[in-house]
């Protein structure tokens, strides 16, 4: 009888009782020892399993350790751990009577002490924060539009000759900006602000300046019914204590004018918060109020400051200028690369609103950029320190994007 796969047929030999022990040998020639099994007497046969060839000997494995990380890596996976939690939604639109926007100067990665006007991979730029709130001071804010206007946007779109930016075109996200200054979540804008028609030749200051906000296809204007002068123009001797011109937003019946702001007289050393109020035609209760959120300096500080509403997520500007070894002036935050605001507005909307609060966002915007107290000096004779950079005397400068 033939053995089945794996043993081998062993014959009981005479005078070998069952229970005995035999030693046999296995095909593999290794000797075995195998038990007679009970009711196998001397000529029987039985099968025991036999083992198969010897296994051959074990070869040395070389194991590689894991590759270590590079320096780029090991910083990528530091900026990712520290970074704030991502956004991943845009936000839901709020709804309140109150509108605040905070104004926040961004500084770019390449300021420095030893020379505060160097430009770096980042050059930093400008954001707005928009929240819905209950009242003028802030109560219940909600966080509800974002945008951010670069540095190099800014320059890219500014004419040979002038300071304004043309043909900008600025997304307004239903979003948030974080403590870095960027905006949290980026998908489709709620709107667009079009920056088409801003340049005004010198001495030419009753030409209007005018800007367009798209929203689901449709268009909304914002007017300045007159323009601004260039930073130097000689046409107007004491600029910052003429009053700006009325703005009108969106057209028709839903139009709504914002009554012209006078700024400081020109002998104010404006080391304290400036103060502004555009009223709503036809509804006096209602309109913009912009600050200029400088606070009381270390040296020379004016008395009298006023208060104004806190910034929402940034600190305000603490109005602490540094000379830099090179020349120039530069911020705290700056040197600190810290993002804080440097204006606030707080908008009461009107009763019988019926534009949407993506325009009066971009108003904001548009009024940082166009109305002349922005960008005019007092030329001299003010009170302002021989140590005091000329941007912190006079009227507000506003929006800068000469770092």
């Amino acid at each position: 009888m033939a053995a089945p796969p794996g043993t081998m047929m062993i014959t009981v030999p005479a005078n070998m009782p069952p229970g005995g022990t035999l030693q046999v040998t296995a095909p593999n020639g290794q000797p075995l020892m195998v038990q007679v099994p009970p009711g196998h007497g001397p000529g029987s046969t039985f099968a025991v399993r036999v083992p198969g060839p010897p296994a051959p000997p074990a070869q040395p494995v070389l194991v590689q350790p894991p590759p270590q990380p590079t320096p780029a890596q090991n910083y990528a996976a530091l900026a990712a751990a520290n970074a704030p939690p991502t956004q991943t939604a845009p936000l839901p639109t709020p709804k309140g009577p109150c509108l605040l926007v905070d104004h926040i100067d961004v500084p770019g990665d390449g300021s420095s002490v030893l020379n505060p006007m160097s430009l770096g991979v980042d050059r930093g730029g400008q954001a707005f924060a928009g929240y819905v709130a209950d009242d003028l001071d802030g109560a219940g804010a909600k966080p509800a539009y974002a945008a951010v206007i670069s540095t190099r946007d800014w320059q890219k779109h500014c004419p040979a000759g002038q300071d304004v930016p043309q043909g900008l075109v600025v997304p307004i996200y239903p979003s948030a900006v974080d403590q870095k200054g960027q905006i949290e979540w980026t998908g489709a804008a709620v709107a667009e602000l079009h920056l088409d028609n801003l340049v005004t030749p010198c001495c030419k200051c009753n030409d209007p300046l005018s800007a367009k906000v798209t929203k689901d296809g449709q268009t909304y204007e914002i007017v300045s019914e007159s323009g601004r002068c260039m930073r130097l123009c000689a046409c107007i001797p004491c600029q910052p204590c003429v009053s700006d011109s009325d703005m009108t937003l969106g057209e028709g019946a839903a139009q709504v004018r914002l009554k012209g702001a006078k700024t400081k007289p020109c002998c104010d050393c404006n080391r304290k918060d400036t103060t502004v109020f555009r009223r709503v035609e036809g509804e006096t209760k209602a309109g913009m109020h912009r600050a200029v959120l400088n606070t009381e300096a270390a040296l020379g500080s004016c008395l009298g400051s006023k208060g104004t509403r806190e910034l929402v997520r940034h600190k305000r500007h603490s109005g602490e200028w540094l000379r830099g070894p090179l020349g120039g002036y530069y911020s705290e935050e700056s040197k600190n690369g810290t993002p804080t605001g440097s204006q606030a507005y707080s908008i009461r909307l009107p009763a019988k609103n019926a534009l949407p609060p993506e325009v009066w966002f971009a108003a904001t915007v548009f009024e940082g950029i166009a109305y002349p107290y922005h960008k005019m000096r007092v030329q001299g004779g003010d009170c302002r320190p021989s140590f005091e950079p000329d941007y912190s005397a006079g009227a507000p400068c506003g929006m800068e994007m000469n770092r």
